[in-house]
């Protein structure tokens, strides 16, 4: 055998190793492609599952709570008419004083059960929609709490469905309890607005104010369930939510696009 047939001999080796080095390169790079596309097609149905058993359990949630806020406007209402009816025959031939105090107390009860009913169900967010049950929800607690409380909304709304606008008032009215309970906020401001077919909605107060952590994510540990709620209630909604120390407070805000809406 001359040295040209060893030397192409050779050179057809080094190929055929190099072809078969390549192809296992690339049946390992396919491996591992593969491999990670059903980590991420796993994770996808995680947190697709994740998405639907949280959506389910606040459904279930906000149907107790309708349920609940019914029966107390209902049937704990006109139970107390009874009782104060009842009460006022039964001492008819007391002194006028007593009388008087037997009737604010069962009054106070009846405001009490129906400011419950309300707080866990506003009747004005399925009659008029979310600004009025907003609206409305700033001037409640804005007596309640004897603070400035304003409400602002501007542009051209679009239809949002029930499901949205209750998730949207838990996300404000979680957002306000936070200023009022644990910022300590003696002023607070709400714009709800349409920019270009996005909704923002944008909570300003002059509480202690509060730094946010660095990651993406809030965690129940380091912020509590409110704020956790908060961003789990924007996620739900293909939107997202953002909090800004201020100087001082804090701003919340709140950002929809149509896509968001559109699809649900």
């Amino acid at each position: 055998m001359n040295s040209l047939s060893i030397s192409l001999i050779a050179w057809v080796a080094i190929a055929g190793a190099c072809l078969l080095v390549a192809i296992i390169l690339i049946f390992v790079f396919w491996q591992q492609r593969r491999s990670a596309e059903k980590q991420l097609n796993r994770k996808q149905l995680e947190s697709d599952y994740q998405q639907r058993m949280l959506r389910l359990a606040l459904e279930a949630q906000e149907n107790e709570r309708k349920r609940v806020s019914k029966a107390l406007h209902d049937e704990a209402g006109i139970l107390l008419q009874t009782l104060r009816s009842t009460a006022l025959s039964l001492t008819k031939n007391a002194p006028e004083a007593d009388k008087n105090e037997i009737k604010n107390l069962i009054d106070q009860l009846n405001e009490t059960v129906l400011r419950i009913s309300w707080d866990l169900m506003p009747t004005s967010l399925e009659r008029f929609g979310l600004a009025e049950a907003l609206d409305e929800l700033c001037s409640r607690l804005s007596v309640r709490e004897a603070m400035a409380i304003t409400f602002t909304a501007t542009g051209s709304t679009t239809p949002l469905d029930k499901n949205q606008e209750i998730l949207l008032y838990r996300i404000v009215q979680e957002a306000l309890d936070n200023a009022i309970r644990h910022a300590k906020a003696s002023i607070i401001e709400i714009d709800f607005a349409w920019h270009d077919e996005e909704l923002c909605i944008e909570i300003r107060d002059n509480g202690v104010g509060f730094e946010m952590p660095k990651k993406n994510k809030l965690s129940i540990n380091q912020y509590g369930l409110g704020l956790f709620n908060i961003e789990n209630r924007a996620g739900l909604l293909q939107g997202c939510v953002s909090f800004e120390k201020n100087e001082p407070g804090t701003i919340v805000r709140i950002f929809l696009p149509q896509q968001g809406y559109a699809k649900n």
